[in-house]
């Protein structure tokens, strides 16, 4: 003969706060229309009747006998209900309201962060506003070339996404726009060391031509015999190899 709680184990109810003093709701049919649940009822205790457990239940001063199947296990339901919902994935980088980036870093009068979106790692600059006409803008570019110019070519030509190339970026920018990011006030000068802080293959195959020009205008500085830049060209080619060892 199955008891009380072995019944509850094998219909799946929680057995934590099910049993004497639980609050269930009751089947109650209706003659003259579809059966109705009635709230508040409270287990008292256990009957058993043709072999089979009935619950004991009370509301007030009423009491009746009733099969376990014509109960609802209001009180685990509502504990269930008041779990908290399960939550979905974390958001990605790029869905949060604040932005993780790294830097900022300063170069050539602009402040440059990296940031992780759907491309993978993406930096950004602020804009001066002298170029664009919209200062303390963000705008993504690829790495730095010769004469600092800022590498923006694959984002300069895009129809109604001028400067941001997608609507992804566009996205990033306006985000960016909303957060206090501060400018540092240290200023880098080389423009190699800061195609190795953004760090993705289009910085770092920038900072391959970047070393080849400088080579280059060392042996030309050789043969021309202007000894002050060919002390300055070997301690480049030295610094170039050392840092990519």
């Amino acid at each position: 003969m199955k008891t009380f709680l072995a019944w509850i184990k094998e219909n799946e109810i929680p057995v934590a706060g099910v049993g004497v003093g639980t609050k269930v709701r009751v089947l109650r049919n209706n003659p003259n229309g579809s059966p109705t649940w009635e709230n508040d009822w409270v287990i008292t205790g256990q009957e058993i009747h043709n072999n089979t457990p009935h619950a004991v239940v009370q509301k007030g001063d009423f009491k009746k006998v009733v099969p376990l199947d014509k109960l609802n296990y209001w009180n685990a339901q509502q504990q269930q209900q008041q779990q908290p919902q399960r939550q979905g994935p974390p958001p990605l980088p790029w869905q949060r309201e604040t932005l993780n980036y790294e830097g900022p870093i300063r170069y050539a009068g602009r402040d440059i962060i990296v940031l992780l979106t759907k491309e993978g790692r993406q930096p950004f600059y602020r804009s001066t506003g002298n170029n664009s006409g919209r200062p303390g803008k963000w705008f993504p570019f690829d790495g730095l070339w010769v004469k600092s110019w800022f590498d923006k070519t694959r984002f300069v030509e895009t129809p109604g996404l001028t400067r941001f190339g997608t609507d992804h970026f566009k996205m990033i920018s306006d985000k960016l726009a909303t957060m206090n990011i501060p400018s540092p006030s240290q200023e880098h000068t080389d423009p190699i060391d800061v195609n190795k802080f953004l760090n993705t293959p289009r910085a770092l195959e920038m900072n391959n031509h970047l070393i080849d020009r400088r080579h280059d205008n060392s042996i030309a500085d050789i043969k021309s015999n202007n000894v002050s830049k060919v002390r300055k060209g070997i301690k480049l080619r030295d610094y170039d190899k050392a840092d990519n060892q």
